[in-house]
C-alpha cells in the first residue's frame, strides 16, 4: 500500500512540476518548428495560448531554408501577429487534424494557416507515405482526440476511417482499438468504445504524463530563441522585398533553366533529368485528381472549423517548368490547382492562388515543395492578407 501510495506520489509530483516548467519556460521555443512541440500537446498548448499567436501548419518545408521563412519572417509582429510553426518532414495532412483536435478549444476564434504541399498530393498510399506517417504518428494526439471526445461523432469517425489505411497505430494497441470502434460508428461503435473506455483512460493519462515530462525536460536542455521586440505594425513593402529577393535568388540559381538552387541541382540533376516513363503524365493526373492526400485535406480543414478556428490555405504551387520538361503537360497541373479551388468553395474557405506561380522559376527552392526566399516572401505576403481578412469578417 505504502509503495503505491510512494508512487502515486510521485507521478502527482512529476505532473506538478512539468506544468509550472513549461508555464514558466514555453515562450523560449519562439515560433521555429521542433518536434517534441509538433507531435506533443502540453507544449503546442502552452505555445499557441498567446492571443496573437497564428500557427502555421505544414511540413519539411518548415525546417528548410530559413531566409523569410514565416516564423522568422513574423517573429516581430511587423503586422500584428507571431507564426507558430507547426511540423516536421513526412508530417501528413491527418496528423496535422490529430493534432488540431487535439488542442481543441484553445484555437476557438483563432486562424490557422494551412500550407499545402503538392509534392505530399502526388504521394500515394503506399510505400514512402506509410514511412512518413509512422515516423511522425503521435500518440498522445491520437489520444486526446478519440479519448477526450471533443470533435463531433461523425468527424472523428473519419478521421478514424482515414487512420486505418495507415499500418503505423499498431505501437498502441489500446488506441488502436479504439480507432476501430470509432470508425465502426453507429451503436456498435459506441459500445465498443465505452467497453474500451477504462483500459483507454489509463492509457491516456500515462501517455499525457510522459508529454509534460518530455516537454519539461526538453525546455530544460533548450537554447532559448531570443525573444524580438515586437515592432510597430506599419505597411511592409512587398514590392521592395521582392524585388531583393529575386535578385538574390536569381544569381544563387543560374545553373540550371528550372531555377532550382544551385547546390541542389549539383546533387540532384542527374535523377531530375533522367526520361520519365510513357504513362508519367497519366500516374501524376490520377494523384493529382483523387489522391488520398485530398481527403485527408478536407479533413484538416473541417477539423479547424469543428474547433471554433477559421483555416486560410496557402499552398505552394507546382515547379511547372522542370515537370513540363519531365512531361507533365499543363492540363495536368492544371488539375492540382482547379481542385483546390473547388475544396476552398465547398468549405468556404479563403485560398491563396498558386496557379498565378506555376511557371515562376524563382518561387520554389528545388523539386521537392521547398519554397525558395522568393517564394516564402510571396507567400507571407498571401498570409498576412488571409490572416487579417479572416480577422474582419469574422
Amino acid at each position: 500500500m505504502w509503495s503505491t501510495l510512494l508512487m502515486l506520489a510521485i507521478l502527482l509530483a512529476g505532473w506538478w512540476w512539468s506544468g509550472r516548467q513549461v508555464a514558466e519556460r514555453a515562450d523560449v521555443m519562439g515560433g521555429t518548428s521542433w518536434p517534441t512541440r509538433s507531435r506533443g500537446t502540453i507544449l503546442l498548448r502552452a505555445s499557441l495560448r498567446p492571443p496573437d499567436v497564428v500557427p502555421l501548419l505544414g511540413t519539411s518545408e518548415l525546417v528548410r531554408q530559413r531566409e523569410n521563412r514565416p516564423d522568422e519572417f513574423f517573429a516581430t509582429s511587423p503586422t500584428g501577429f507571431r507564426v507558430v510553426a507547426v511540423g516536421q518532414a513526412g508530417m501528413v495532412l491527418v496528423q496535422h487534424a490529430l493534432a488540431v483536435g487535439a488542442m481543441g478549444s484553445i484555437l476557438r476564434g483563432r486562424t490557422v494557416g494551412v500550407l499545402v504541399s503538392p509534392g505530399e498530393i502526388v504521394l500515394p498510399d503506399t510505400g514512402g507515405r506509410q514511412g512518413w506517417f509512422r515516423g511522425n504518428y503521435s500518440r498522445v494526439q491520437a489520444a486526446a482526440v478519440f479519448i477526450g471526445q471533443a470533435l463531433p461523432d461523425t468527424l472523428t469517425r473519419d478521421i478514424a476511417r482515414r487512420l486505418l489505411a495507415y499500418d503505423g497505430l499498431g505501437s498502441d494497441p489500446v488506441i488502436e482499438a479504439l480507432v476501430r470502434f470509432r470508425a465502426i460508428g453507429g451503436a456498435w461503435g459506441r459500445l465498443g468504445a465505452r467497453l474500451l473506455a477504462p483500459a483507454a483512460w489509463l492509457d491516456a493519462a500515462w501517455l499525457a504524463l510522459v508529454d509534460r515530462m518530455e516537454g519539461a525536460m526538453a525546455l530544460r536542455h533548450f537554447t532559448p530563441v531570443k525573444r524580438l521586440t515586437p515592432s510597430p505594425a506599419v505597411p511592409v513593402k512587398w514590392a521592395a522585398l521582392e524585388s531583393v529577393a529575386r535578385a538574390d535568388y536569381a544569381r544563387q540559381s543560374s545553373s540550371n533553366p528550372f531555377g532550382i538552387d544551385d547546390d541542389w541541382w549539383k546533387q540532384f540533376e542527374k535523377y531530375l533529368t533522367q526520361k520519365q516513363p510513357p504513362d508519367f503524365d497519366a500516374r501524376q493526373a490520377t494523384l493529382l485528381r483523387d489522391g488520398p492526400a485530398w481527403g485527408e485535406l478536407a479533413l484538416l480543414v473541417r477539423t479547424i472549423q469543428a474547433v471554433g478556428a477559421t483555416p486560410v490555405l496557402v499552398p505552394m504551387p507546382m515547379k511547372g517548368s522542370l515537370l513540363s520538361h519531365a512531361g507533365v503537360r499543363a492540363e495536368t497541373r492544371a488539375l492540382y490547382y482547379d481542385r483546390l479551388d473547388s475544396l476552398a468553395r465547398a468549405h468556404d474557405v479563403a485560398l491563396m492562388e498558386a496557379r498565378d506561380f506555376d511557371l515562376d522559376n524563382l518561387f520554389m527552392h528545388d523539386h521537392a515543395s521547398h519554397p525558395s526566399a522568393v517564394g516564402w516572401l510571396l507567400m507571407n505576403q498571401a498570409l498576412d492578407s488571409l490572416v487579417h481578412h479572416a480577422r474582419v469578417t469574422r
